[in-house]
């Protein structure tokens, strides 16, 4: 399959980001993971926002600013941004400029699944625990 990203199923956020999803669940029913396109305009800021999945942005171009609990990064074209399941962040254009940026979440993008301002709940405590332990069998004795 190949798209492009004037086919994707278009949003435009509450806080006037434009988000083309280009494989989803809007797109293509994909529940595993996502791929969009977002544009960020000059000099506007995210709502704070809080996601039930792992998340990471590629900047496309532009110049901007990533602030991910507490920490801020500035990021320029090729930078890439990690945002684990439960991390509070925003992100900000630069005032000169639009900030474009590929996000690819998995599992996929769900509205209920990403929460906006300052959540007392930290999603990260509801992981399935990953290690060796959960996968041994055990005996009875």
């Amino acid at each position: 399959m190949k798209c492009t990203v004037g086919e994707g199923y278009r949003t435009k956020t509450e806080d006037g980001h434009i988000v083309v999803e280009l494989i989803g669940l809007q797109a293509t029913n994909t529940p595993h993971y996502s791929v969009a396109h977002i544009t960020v305009p000059a000099g506007t800021r995210s709502v704070v926002r809080r996601n039930r999945f792992d998340e990471v942005l590629i900047v496309e171009s532009g110049r901007g600013l990533v602030t991910a609990q507490e920490e801020e990064y500035t990021v320029e074209p090729r930078a890439v941004v990690w945002l684990p399941a439960g991390t509070q962040y925003t992100v900000e254009a630069h005032q000169a400029e639009d900030l474009t940026v590929w996000a690819i979440c998995v599992p996929a993008f769900r509205p209920e699944w990403s929460t906006t301002g300052k959540a007392t709940v930290d999603w990260r405590a509801y992981r399935v625990p990953q290690g060796i332990e959960r996968l041994r069998s055990h005996r009875r004795e």
